[in-house]
C-alpha cells in the first residue's frame, strides 16, 4: 500500500496483495468495511484491468474507491467503462473518462484538477476512428497491453 496526498486528497493506493487481503478478510487496516459487498465487486473487476491503479479515500472502514490511470506518466482519476462509440454504436473496450465530477469532490481545488484532466487529448474509436468526445475518453486498456 502506498499512502499519497494527491491534489490535496489523502489516498491509499492498493497493491495487488492489498486487494487480495481485503477480498479475503473483508476488512482493511483492522476495520470491517462499510458496504463491503459493493466495494468487493468493484475491487474484483478493476484489479483485472491492465493499467488501472486502485486507490481508497476515507478512514475507519468507510472508504470510497477511486480508479486512476497514467497518461504521459501522470496519474488521472477516471471512471472505468466499456465505451459505446457515439458515431458507430460499437463497443470499444475498457476505457477511462475523467469527466465524472464525483471523482474530484474532495480535491483541494476540484475545478482545476478536473480541468487539467479534461484538457487531455480524446481517444478515437477503434472501429470507425471517430473521436469519443461525448464521454471524453483519455485511456484504453487495449493500448496498455499492446
Amino acid at each position: 500500500m502506498d499512502k499519497v496526498n494527491l491534489d490535496g486528497q489523502n489516498l491509499i493506493f492498493l497493491s495487488p496483495d492489498d486487494v487480495s487481503s481485503i477480498l479475503e478478510t473483508k476488512s482493511f487496516e483492522g476495520f470491517s468495511l462499510f458496504h463491503y459487498d459493493i466495494l468487493a465487486q468493484a475491487l474484483q473487476e478493476y484489479r483485472e484491468y491492465t493499467g488501472v491503479e486502485i486507490a481508497l479515500m476515507g478512514a475507519r472502514g468507510r472508504y470510497q474507491l477511486i480508479c486512476f490511470v497514467r497518461v504521459s506518466g501522470e496519474r488521472y482519476r477516471v471512471h472505468i467503462e466499456d465505451v459505446i462509440c457515439e458515431h458507430c454504436d460499437k463497443r470499444g473496450g475498457i476505457s477511462g473518462t475523467p469527466g465524472v465530477w464525483d471523482l474530484y469532490l474532495f480535491c483541494e481545488d476540484p475545478h482545476a484538477v478536473h480541468s487539467n484532466a479534461m484538457a487531455l487529448p480524446v481517444k478515437k474509436c477503434i472501429h470507425c476512428s471517430g473521436l469519443l468526445s461525448r464521454r471524453h475518453k483519455i485511456w484504453f486498456e487495449h493500448e496498455q497491453s499492446s
